[in-house]
């Protein structure tokens, strides 16, 4: 049974333009395709698409180039989004590769006693990682927040969390006081009332079916953005640099980083900004919010970190540097959100390198784009 559903409408699920120098276009017109970004190839789909090259989806889309989204619209088209309300039924949840297409549950009708009442499935197809979560599943349980609301004895059905703010995004953030139950593989619960979300194509091309990886559709993360931002007072007084070396990561170390921080830094004394090297574990999570609240600018390589602009005011500033011989970006999200968001290719690296030296170009193209 049916208990919501959004139809699709273009106007609601195209972005608006990526913003970049002229002398960066021919880099970002030829960047190699990489899974989860928006190809100029027609879409397929994929059985499974991990690093060893497994399913149909890397001969497909091989030799073909990522949209050149400073001159062309990304789209997410879809025919509807679809809460069903399922009764009497088992649940069991499957392990699956991280960016399978398939889902990592099955729903079978069962006449056994209920081990819980009312729930939610929100396992889905990829994994609960910070990024993954804004990308995928956080605008999807906005979309749900009505029905949660309005029944607190449903669970939120979910997989094992790899990151500390999906309780605080459920309690403090929706304001949802719905108990979240894990289940981990191979898990079966029995349900009285099971709710599901389906999402139906066509889909935009290049990206995988939705609830797996990098393709919520825009009005989904456009609806979320604007209820967190409902009623918000900012400050805009800080600049923000979202830091790589920070000793938590392998990939995308930046050699010359402290360069770039130092450019930075003068730019903020000179145009009466604070600045700020962000690493997240050096702040609450109110912090982290209240620091990206206040942000005028945000600089910052491709990295996890960036998705907490989804907490910026619209028109916030937002240079993201992209590595561009095998490239993700934040541009689905950045532009959803309204922010003013600048690509600065860097055309001698791509994002699985371990360490990385920003070409002076490249970096001189930071205060181009600031004075801008």
């Amino acid at each position: 049974m049916e208990v919501k559903k959004l139809i699709y409408n273009e106007t609601d699920n195209i972005n608006k333009l990526v913003k970049c120098l002229e002398k960066d276009k021919v880099y970002l017109r030829n960047i190699p395709h990489q899974p989860g970004e928006f190809s100029a190839k027609p879409f397929k789909l994929t059985t499974t698409c991990e690093p060893n090259r497994k399913g149909d989806y890397y001969p497909y889309y091989k030799g073909s180039k990522q949209l050149a989204t400073f001159e062309k619209n990304m789209k997410t088209p879809f025919t509807d989004i679809k809460i069903l309300k399922h009764n009497n039924v088992e649940l069991k949840r499957y392990g699956r590769t991280r960016l399978s297409i398939h889902p990592q549950y099955e729903i079978n009708k069962s006449d056994k006693i209920p081990t819980i009442e009312k729930g939610l499935c929100f396992i889905g197809k990829g994994s609960l990682f910070w990024n993954h979560f804004f990308l995928d599943t956080a605008p999807l349980l906005y979309f749900s927040k009505s029905i949660l609301e309005k029944d607190k004895n449903i669970k939120i059905l979910t997989k094992e969390v790899i990151f500390d703010f999906f309780n605080y995004f459920i309690r403090n953030i929706l304001k949802l006081d719905n108990e979240v139950v894990v289940m981990k593989e191979h898990d079966v619960n029995y349900l009285k009332e099971l709710y599901e979300f389906k999402v139906t194509g066509p889909f935009a091309s290049g990206l995988f079916p939705y609830l797996a990886y990098c393709n919520c559709p825009i009005i989904l993360h456009k609806n979320l953005y604007n209820y967190i931002h409902l009623n918000k007072k900012y400050e805009n007084n800080l600049l923000i640099y979202t830091k790589r070396n920070n000793g938590d990561i392998n990939q995308r170390l930046i050699k010359n980083e402290s360069k770039i921080e130092e450019l930075l830094k003068k730019y903020c004394i000179k145009n009466n900004l604070i600045y700020v090297s962000f690493f997240y574990k050096n702040y609450s999570i109110e912090e982290r919010i209240k620091l990206f609240n206040n942000a005028k600018i945000v600089v910052g390589p491709h990295g996890a970190a960036n998705f907490h602009t989804v907490f910026c005011k619209k028109n916030t500033k937002f240079i993201e540097y992209i590595f561009t011989k095998d490239c993700h970006s934040t541009q689905l999200t950045s532009l959803s959100y309204d922010l003013d968001y600048w690509q600065i290719p860097v055309p001698e690296h791509g994002q699985f390198e371990n360490k990385i030296t920003i070409s002076e170009s490249s970096i001189e193209s930071i205060i181009k784009i600031l004075e801008e």
